[in-house]
């Protein structure tokens, strides 16, 4: 298995490590699902603020596991996201706008508001 880099800034990345204490072995991979990083070692592996992945996590919007209160990721959940932090942006295109034409001052055809009293 090749190890997951994500690459946040510039030319720096960074391969994730397996937590201390974990099986370094590539043969096993569903051992390295059984270890759970706290949210600091997670946000250390994944080089973001801590407090970007708590709020993404209580707003569920990347994986996560919570043992009671206590928030913890597993080397799946890394590379989920990771996985979807590399993928393609996808936002609407933005509206284009017509070119706006400007027309001859005498071709207008509203009246003045001196013409609306005697």
């Amino acid at each position: 298995m090749l190890p997951v880099t994500l690459n946040l800034q510039g030319d720096h990345s960074m391969p994730l490590q397996p937590r201390t204490g974990a099986p370094h072995d590539s043969a096993t991979p569903a051992s390295r699902s059984t270890f759970l990083y706290t949210p600091a070692e997670a946000a250390k592996q994944l080089a973001v603020k801590e407090s970007w992945l708590r709020r993404k996590a209580s707003l569920r919007a990347i994986p996560c596991t919570f043992l009671g209160k206590h928030l913890r990721f597993s080397y799946d959940d890394l590379r989920e996201i990771i996985r979807q932090a590399q993928a393609p942006v996808t936002h609407p295109a933005r509206p284009v706008r017509s070119p706006t034409t400007s027309r001859p001052v005498g071709d207008l055809d509203t009246k003045s508001s001196m013409d609306t009293f005697p």
